[in-house]
């Protein structure tokens, strides 16, 4: 076909630009010509049933780059007899990095991993790679594998660093295997640095292969070297972990995932969609701590006020939410924004009245000595008795004490604004609107108030 739209294309730096199946299978066929030929994913790639590698299964080796971009691959691999099975066959001096490998690995001979065999001389560089793949091998002799390396078969350097295992690797022998690497069988050195393995291995007789500073396993069927650790559930889901992986570096490689509660590469966070509800305010929490993007304000609850009626709300310093801290966002009415996870310093937070809700659940209408109140149309509206509400996960909701409800304010509640000289206010202060200055939430001057927020005058008010 002389001009075919599915033929894998170059950009202008001439990466190969990988978007579907057929990309990885023309791919590869460059390669077997072109050793350093590089490419970048563009897209999440499924193979489905294809059985295609990048790197041969012998003799030359693949040389060049290949940048994943944050993007999935999704392979079905089942090895023959003496193969080679990973993503990446053979390589010699080659950087592998910001991939994510799902899917399932099987082989009746070794060397599986996301690279399956590393040949020097020269430096192989393997980082910013997530595995979550189901491995297995079903072979009667040593099986030379690892999560991200199967083996090293020559003199030179690998560097692993920023690299992660969830999936599971089971296997009938273990020997020469590892956890991250597979067995060295030269004098080249292997460094592991800041990876983390909370994934399942179902072996016997392995060892950690290479050099550790600064890595944490779950579990491994073997004694620990210096430079790993093996974390306590508490550390990884309270965010010790993800913070001690990024290393008080400067850019943000390592997070805690705001939808799982565990650490993940920053590169691989696909945050949470957030829309503003027509009121302009919503509640919102998450399991990791996360950004608030330019639009959005974040403040918290305390101190309610039994004869106003109404609950305070204090903004909240920065630009990130603490992990499970309820929190009502302000934005421009709906407005769709993506919150993303952050290893970042969070802000001190006293006395927050706010239950956070982040897995879907009902929510009744009282629980115990409290009377519970969910978001709508900008107030606090009481759960009915007859109706339990099931909240979506990511919200929040605000229990009082029961003591504290009369019947004069047992529906509603509205919302003062401590860090602000007046409270809030809805549409029909029309002398103040047309004679005030109006900003946006960004700080940007208006002619006339919008849909949405407006700063006027320094009160917000909803224009609805």
């Amino acid at each position: 076909i002389v001009n075919d739209p599915e033929k894998i294309t170059q950009d202008e730096d001439g990466y190969y630009l990988i978007g579907t199946a057929r990309h990885w299978i023309d791919f590869a066929k460059i390669v077997e010509t072109n050793e350093y030929a590089n490419a970048k994913m563009i897209a999440d790639v499924d193979l489905g049933d294809s059985q295609v590698h990048i790197g041969p299964q012998d003799n030359t080796a693949y040389k060049g780059i290949f940048d994943g971009q944050g993007h999935t691959l999704t392979v079905a691999y089942v090895g023959k007899s003496n193969e080679v099975v990973a993503p990446f066959t053979r390589v010699q001096g080659a950087t592998i990095k910001n991939l994510h490998v799902a899917g399932s690995i099987k082989s009746v001979f070794a060397y599986i991993g996301v690279v399956g065999i590393v040949v020097g001389p020269g430096k192989t560089t393997i980082s910013n790679v997530w595995n979550s793949a189901t491995m297995e091998i079903n072979s009667g002799a040593w099986v030379q594998s690892g999560a991200i390396l199967g083996g090293f078969k020559s003199s030179g350097d690998v560097e692993i660093s920023d690299c992660l295992f969830t999936g599971t690797f089971t296997s009938s022998y273990g020997y020469y295997s590892g956890c991250f690497v597979g067995y060295n069988y030269e004098s080249g050195s292997i460094s592991v640095n800041n990876c983390l393995s909370t994934g399942t291995f179902n072996m016997s007789g392995p060892q950690f292969h290479g050099n550790y500073t600064n890595c944490y396993v779950t579990s491994f069927p073997a004694s620990y070297p210096s430079g790993v650790q093996k974390p306590t559930n508490e550390e990884l889901n309270n965010g010790t972990i993800a913070t001690s992986l990024q290393a008080d570096r400067v850019e943000e490689i390592w997070i805690q995932d705001p939808v799982l509660g565990v650490p993940r590469l920053k590169s691989f966070d696909k945050g949470i969609s957030y829309t503003v509800p027509s009121s302009g305010i919503g509640t919102f929490s998450a399991k990791g701590h996360t950004i608030l993007p330019e639009g959005l304000k974040a403040y918290y609850c305390k101190a309610y006020d039994q004869q106003e009626n109404t609950i305070g709300l204090v903004a909240i310093s920065g630009n990130i939410v603490p992990a499970e801290t309820g929190v009502v966002l302000v934005g421009n009415s709906g407005e769709t924004f993506t919150l993303t996870g952050t290893c970042g310093e969070t802000p001190e937070i006293t006395n927050n009245e706010l239950v956070a809700v982040t897995d879907s659940r009902h929510v009744n209408a009282t629980d115990g000595d409290y009377t519970n109140f969910m978001m709508k149309d900008g107030k606090f509206v009481r759960i009915k008795e007859s109706t339990n509400s099931m909240m979506p996960a990511n919200r929040a909701y605000l229990p009082l004490s029961t003591a504290l409800i009369t019947d004069s304010n047992a529906k509603m509640i509205t919302l003062r604004w401590d860090d602000e000289t007046t409270g809030i206010k809805t549409t029909g202060d029309n002398d103040r609107m047309r004679n005030g200055v109006i900003y946006n939430l960004n700080g940007q001057k208006l002619s006339a108030p919008r849909k949405g927020i407006n700063i006027i005058n320094g009160r917000k008010v909803i224009v609805k």
